[in-house]
């Protein structure tokens, strides 16, 4: 390849590589159709996944706000950045047609998992994959659990990432359910997990798994093709906190300890996150000080440190959470650091918990990706 600037002579493709890491999805989309070279090198595994490696480690987040009650006259998503302190100007207007989510979760390496409640059934929803970089939209099929007359839903969970063994994105959704039998209320679980490689889902053997999720803990994370969420008991009342974790690879989950605090865990007042590049419980040691314990090895867990914030939590990456404080504007907090930022947003729903609800703003933090989500030319032709 040859450019206008180096006599004719051809560009080394390492060197090639090396600046087109350094641009933004939104120009590398463009540039896409500059050669049929630099066309081969950025849909390449190799190039997204090092473009995405790059971004993690000199790039700051972005911060992802659905306003699950927006105006019809606004856009349900707003992005703003951390590192410029505001929000980012112009939004698309395809983001009109993600108004009524339900639920957002992620982002796992740029990705999204969208779910929206049919006609407002809890039975009945609809999912789908979104990178907001690419502007893909990846709508799932629906996965035909067979379930009873009698069942009665209890709650239903999801999880999503990589499946480090076949490049494989994975959606994994796990259903609880109470069965009325005679005199007797049994809990049941069903699980089913969706690749995209394969655009299905498989229905997983019941799980002998028996604790319902505590929905008023907050907390999940996806951290090297495996997924973990905060267990707890119906009532979150409960003296033990346990994760269930649930690996891509092998797809079998797992309930792992939680660490010995020493007291009683008020499930409440526990939440899952991400710290660096490991699994963490957050902790409330009394009022507003926090303990940050860190997995070390599954069910191994050392207390990291202790740090205070007298504001309501939002959401947690790497190092930095995001709180609201009393006036709704957002903030992030680095806990080792101990410096706060003013991030330039304001919104009265910031105030209002998010559980699957249609109100209030929910928080993610989110890096772009150049991942695909677009199913296979011979799928896109039936």
């Amino acid at each position: 390849m040859a450019t206008s600037g180096n006599g004719g002579r051809p560009f080394p493709e390492d060197l090639t590589v090396d600046i087109l890491l350094r641009l933004p999805v939104e120009s590398l989309l463009r540039f896409k159709c500059v050669c049929k070279n630099w066309y081969e090198i950025m849909k390449s595994h190799s190039f997204i996944r090092e473009h995405m490696h790059w971004n993690s480690k000199s790039k700051s987040p972005q911060i992802l706000i659905y306003d699950h009650s927006a105006p019809h006259d606004s856009p349900p998503i707003t992005f703003v950045s951390v590192s410029d302190d505001g929000v980012l100007e112009n939004p698309p207007d395809y983001l009109q047609g993600f108004r009524g989510m339900t639920y957002l979760l992620g982002s796992v390496d740029g990705l999204f998992l969208l779910e929206r409640e049919i006609d407002g059934s809890i039975f009945d929803i609809s999912l789908s994959l979104w990178n907001p970089a690419t502007r893909e939209v990846r709508p799932l099929p629906a996965a035909n659990f067979e379930l009873q007359p009698s069942f009665k839903q209890m709650d239903r969970q999801f999880g999503f990432g990589l499946d480090p063994m076949t490049n494989d994105y994975k959606v994994v959704w796990f259903r609880s359910f109470w069965d009325d039998i005679g005199n007797h209320t049994i809990p049941r679980q069903y699980a089913a997990v969706y690749s995209c490689s394969k655009d299905s889902w498989r229905i997983l053997e019941p799980t002998n798994l028996i604790h319902e999720f505590c929905v008023e803990a907050f907390g999940t994370a996806y951290l090297n093709g495996t997924y973990y969420w905060l267990l707890g008991g119906g009532s979150c009342a409960s003296n033990d906190c346990s994760v269930l974790s649930f690996d891509f690879g092998n797809e079998v989950f797992a309930e792992i300890g939680g660490p010995d605090v020493g007291r009683a865990f008020n499930h409440r007042n526990v939440r899952l996150v991400l710290l660096d590049d490991f699994i963490a419980l957050m902790t409330v040691v009394e009022g507003f000080v926090y303990d940050i314990w860190v997995m070390i090895q599954p069910g191994v867990w050392n207390k990291q440190f202790t740090f205070q914030c007298t504001s309501y939590i939002k959401s947690w990456y790497s190092s930095a959470l995001i709180f609201v404080n009393k006036r709704s504007h957002l903030f992030s907090y680095d806990v080792r650091t101990q410096t706060t930022r003013n991030l330039g947003f304001r919104h009265p729903g910031l105030r209002r918990t998010i559980w699957k609800t249609t109100d209030g703003c929910s928080v993610h933090f989110y890096k772009e990706s150049l991942v695909t989500i677009k199913r296979e030319n011979r799928e896109s032709n039936h």
